[in-house]
């Protein structure tokens, strides 16, 4: 199936909007942890969860911090905005690159 160019821009210049009004997001992952303690009777503890959000830093380093339990829930709903938007990030790439490349296949005239 080949692509209508116009259409093609038509989609670039709505995913500019969106993002021109982005709601706040995050980018990475929400671990759920729990920590397992053997007891001096031979019992073993397993402790409350808690959540652990790792990212990339500014400078691309891997980073984390604690989540308290409390907020796991927006941290998710976050993170899903984070995951929409790096899909329209993909998909806004990649019509810019096959619109440039039709306009640097155009002869000039």
């Amino acid at each position: 199936m080949v692509r209508n160019p116009e259409e093609d821009l038509g989609r670039i210049l709505e995913i500019a909007q969106v993002f021109s009004r982005l709601e706040p997001m995050l980018v990475g992952t929400l671990t759920e942890k729990r920590n397992r303690k053997r007891r001096k009777d031979g019992s073993e503890y397993v402790s409350a969860p808690y959540f652990t959000f790792q990212y990339k830093d500014p400078q691309g380093r891997r980073s984390w911090k604690r989540i308290p339990r409390r907020l796991s829930g927006r941290v998710r709903k976050l993170i899903e905005a984070g995951e929409r938007y790096r899909k329209l990030e993909r998909e806004f790439r990649g019509l810019s690159s096959e619109t440039g490349l039709r306009e640097a296949a155009k002869k000039n005239g």
